[in-house]
């Protein structure tokens, strides 16, 4: 939760801040909703004419899903997906709009890194 800073707060923390005594500042998120690192497997196809493709998230929050993908996805595109959480669970479908795709590499394997907003 964000509070609200006095004057007063303020200018104490801008002048500790230029003195020196406060080194690191950690800016507030734009995210509306915080993020679970969340190895899932996840099955998503991306077109009419396209069979599914299974992968593994990196992290999942109440508004998106971040996931390793083979190809580049268009930003804007809308694919549908599933989540599996375990055997028991059953599948979550859903639609999300792809918001960034960005290359990956870990040294074991490499693909792209993808942002993704689920549709309500």
């Amino acid at each position: 939760m964000v509070f609200p800073l006095t004057r007063e707060a303020r200018d104490v923390f801008a002048n500790r801040l230029m003195s020196g005594q406060i080194k690191e500042v950690f800016m507030e998120e734009r995210r509306k909703h915080a993020r679970f690192k969340s190895s899932t497997i996840m099955q998503y196809k991306d077109s009419l004419f396209t069979l599914q493709t299974d992968t593994m998230t990196k992290d999942v929050s109440l508004g998106g899903v971040c996931f390793f993908s083979e190809k580049k996805l268009e930003s804007g595109q809308v694919i549908k997906l599933k989540l599996f959480y375990d055997a028991k669970a059953p599948v979550k479908a859903l639609k999300g709009k792809v918001i960034w795709s960005t290359t990956y590499e870990d040294g074991i394997s490499k693909g792209y890194l993808n942002g993704l907003a689920i549709m309500r």
